[in-house]
């Protein structure tokens, strides 16, 4: 037995469908990928996003922490502080005495003199040594 002859325009319909539904697989694949890779860089997006945040916040804790401890001690820590200004602020502070605040700045300003020249010269040691032949030389004189 044969099978039926299906008619010709039957055949181009069925073709039409056929080709239509490829195309509409087609179309609804790429809409897919498109949501999934916008979804994927949504998420990745907002990862990136959290993990920058994160980390601000974590430097802008530090900081809060390390002004905390400031704080509680007493002194602003700020690199490259002149040692001199320190002093100064803790002189006007009350923190130390004139005689404390003289004292320490005379020993800031001969370390950087050694520092600077390489030399270990105390001009406090020359004049007890001036101090000390001036003596010397009056007590054999007398």
């Amino acid at each position: 037995m044969r099978s039926p002859a299906i008619p010709r325009n039957w055949q181009i319909l069925i073709g039409l469908v056929y080709v239509a539904f490829f195309l509409y697989m087609v179309v609804v694949m790429q809409l897919v990928v498109t949501a999934l890779v916008v979804l994927l860089l949504v998420t990745l997006g907002g990862y990136l996003t959290w993990r920058v945040w994160r980390v601000f916040r974590l430097h802008e804790e530090r900081l809060e922490s390390e002004t905390d401890l400031d704080d509680q001690t007493g002194t602003e820590s700020k690199l490259g502080d002149d040692p001199v200004d320190s002093l100064k602020q803790q002189y006007a502070s009350g923190e130390l005495s004139e005689a404390e605040f003289e004292e320490q700045l005379e020993q800031l300003l001969v370390g950087d003199n050694d520092s600077e020249t390489g030399d270990d010269f105390d001009p406090r040691f020359e004049e007890e040594t001036d101090t000390h032949e001036t003596e010397t030389s009056k007590r054999e004189t007398d």
